[in-house]
């Protein structure tokens, strides 16, 4: 994978990585926690300007500076999995890049996304979830369904029915969608517009033949 966006400083490199990590938005003094470091008015003005990240001023934080990565801000930072540290730079981060490097190896090796380690937060057992009989699960499917599809048949996003069936594991859930691809009244496939698709929409997606599924439909008249 070749960088087709402009070069970008080690700065601009490092915020966009950092804010990869948190996957959603973060401000100012969360990076310094974490990382012992912040994004400046330049790197922060740069980067806007790009279209790789969006920022707002926070009331409920003194008004700090709030920062979130775009889809194409994303799209840069797997192309930075790929990159090499531009400049002379320490041999920390060589070596980081160096890690990178092996990890963008293995998303592509796998036909993964950045979305399949970074948004998707696993869901631990519980004693809710252990024990669940597959028609139990199955019939949550349909019900969920049904309170979020509009009408019989109507498209409704794997990211939805996710976020309603929080209580069960991506495991659980998966399972279930691949028994319900086997019933002739469903219906997984891709969005037709995958421009739409936000890093969510592609953490929910399951795999089936070959392709990402983002949409469900079911006959449950």
């Amino acid at each position: 994978m070749t960088n087709e966006g402009p070069p970008l400083t080690l700065p601009e490199r490092s915020a966009l990585l950092a804010l990869m990590t948190f996957v959603g938005e973060a401000s100012n003094t969360e990076i310094k926690d974490r990382y012992r470091f912040t994004i400046d008015k330049g790197t922060r003005e740069r980067l806007k300007e790009l279209d790789l990240i969006t920022v707002h001023q926070a009331r409920q934080l003194r008004n700090a500076y709030v920062h979130t990565l775009t889809e194409e801000g994303w799209r840069r930072c797997r192309e930075e999995l790929d990159a090499e540290p531009s400049g002379r730079v320490d041999k920390g981060y060589r070596l980081l890049y160096g890690v990178l490097r092996l990890l963008g190896e293995h998303l592509t090796r796998w036909d993964l996304k950045l979305a399949d380690l970074f948004n998707e937060k696993p869901q631990p057992d519980s004693v809710e979830t252990r024990g669940y009989a597959d028609s139990d699960i199955d019939e949550e499917i349909r019900s969920a369904y049904r309170v979020l599809a509009a009408q019989p048949r109507a498209w409704v996003s794997l990211t939805r029915l996710r976020e309603k069936l929080a209580h069960l594991s991506r495991g659980e859930l998966d399972a279930g969608l691949v028994r319900l691809n086997m019933n002739p009244q469903a219906q997984l496939i891709p969005e037709e517009n995958q421009k739409v698709l936000t890093v969510a929409d592609q953490a929910a997606a399951i795999r089936l033949g070959g392709e990402d599924k983002h949409v469900l439909s079911i006959d449950v008249t």
